[in-house]
C-alpha cells in the first residue's frame, strides 16, 4: 500500500512539475506556475519521506 501511495505522490510531483514550468513562461500567470511548483517538490518530499525501505530519519533530519 505505502508504494502505491509513494508512486502516486511521485506522479503528482512530476505533473506539478510540468505544469510550473509551463505557468512560467507567462507573466500573468507565474504566481501560479511558482505555486505548482513549491507543491510539487511537497509531494516530491512527502512521497521519498513515506518510501518503505527509509529504516531511520537521522540523516534526513541532519540534511534538513
Amino acid at each position: 500500500m505505502m508504494e502505491h501511495l509513494t508512486q502516486a505522490s511521485y506522479l503528482i510531483a512530476a505533473t506539478l512539475f510540468i505544469w510550473s514550468l509551463r505557468s512560467l513562461t507567462d507573466p500573468k500567470t507565474a504566481r501560479q506556475g511558482v505555486l505548482a511548483g513549491v507543491l510539487g517538490m511537497t509531494a516530491a518530499i512527502v512521497g521519498t519521506l513515506l518510501h518503505p525501505e527509509i529504516v531511520g530519519y537521522s540523516w534526513i533530519a541532519v540534511a534538513f
